[in-house]
């Protein structure tokens, strides 16, 4: 695998409905393009794939309430979210799904279970990690240290012989030679422009007998961000590694789409079957928008999911006229979304 990748599997949880969820985004690249990145008119589809309820502990420690929502015993032991996640993905590859790496949030990047279980799946993945997360800069060894003085326990846990670097410390001891500047993405107006940082690291879960090699990206746009890979830094350029990090954005967009149109949000239920058939209709109907989009890529490539909804509606309960009335309506609505869209970039 080479270049820029097709196809995302990126982890995320929204708080307001406590689920850990998965999407893909699938790029479709026009002919002819001169730069193997996404164009301004770029194909871009976010289906929600999977979804898993997270139950707090409050409610796993109290049986009489989770059998009075239906919940199944099996799912009333305490999970996780990034446990959950994993179930997903696991699911998503039984269900011999494709996709080229793992993306999310410092929720799963911190996660040394996640990222453990990820690399025994030998699944390339790129996480988000937190400022204060440790790394070493050169592979470190370990050895039960000898105790000190003639008083006190023996020591039993291994330590590194060297020590390791927060990465909010890390990031003071660059100078702006350490970092490129990469044109990451195009965006609806102008490209996204990033100073990237890669370099090998070795990360350390406190457990393990052995440090892993891992890659850490650093991005310096709107804000500074940090990822870690399981990837070798040599596999693939900084524009690459800051594209394969600027994804989460699509995934946002995943959910408002999924909330603000096809009713992910809306639903008044208090059992666990009534939720999981909820979701299911959300995802075929996700599905369904997918198949909708992809259909009418070539005529209409700013297609959106509310579009969508609108055009299906309009097809199943209006007459012919009012639905070459919606059409007409998208494809104004497209045209100056397109000249918007060009104007920005003939400033350039």
């Amino acid at each position: 695998m080479t270049g820029i990748n097709d196809v995302i599997l990126r982890l995320f949880e929204t708080q307001k409905l406590r689920i850990a969820t998965v999407y893909l985004k699938l790029l479709k690249r026009r002919k002819g393009v001169k730069e193997r990145v996404e164009t301004v008119r770029l194909f871009r589809y976010n289906p929600l794939v999977g979804t898993k309820l997270f139950l707090p502990q409050g409610w796993t420690k109290d049986k009489k309430r989770c059998e009075a929502a239906g919940i199944p015993d099996s799912e009333q032991k305490f999970q996780t979210k990034p446990e959950l996640a994993l179930k997903i993905i696991k699911q998503i590859i039984e269900a011999g799904a494709e996709f080229d790496f793992i993306g999310g949030d410092g929720l799963y990047g911190h996660n040394a279970e996640l990222t453990r279980a990820l690399d025994d799946l030998d699944r390339f993945y790129v996480l988000d990690v937190h400022k204060d997360e440790t790394v070493f800069l050169s592979e470190p060894t370990f050895s039960i240290p000898e105790r000190k003085g003639n008083k006190g326990r023996m020591p039993t846990n291994i330590q590194p012989n060297i020590q390791p670097i927060q990465l909010q410390n890390y990031i003071k001891t660059l100078t702006d030679k350490d970092f490129t500047t990469e044109k990451v993405r195009q965006t609806a107006k102008n490209w996204k422009v990033a100073k990237v940082h890669t370099v090998t690291v070795w990360q350390w879960d406190g457990k393990e007998e052995k440090a892993r090699k891992r890659t850490l990206v650093i991005t310096l746009s709107e804000k500074t961000k940090f990822s870690l890979s399981n990837a070798n830094k040599e596999e693939y350029t900084n524009k690459e590694w800051a594209y394969f990090q600027c994804s989460r954005y699509w995934v946002e967009r995943c959910f408002d789409d999924c909330k603000n149109e096809l009713g992910m949000s809306d639903y008044q239920v208090t059992g666990w079957l009534a939720w999981q058939h909820h979701m299911a209709l959300v995802l075929m109907a996700s599905l369904y928008i997918l198949n909708l989009k992809l259909e009418q890529q070539g005529q209409m490539p700013l297609l959106s999911v509310r579009d969508a909804r609108l055009l299906v509606i309009a097809i199943t309960f209006a007459t012919k006229k009012e639905v070459d009335l919606c059409l007409e309506h998208i494809r104004i609505r497209h045209q100056k979304r397109q000249a918007d869209i060009d104007r920005y970039y003939k400033k350039t």
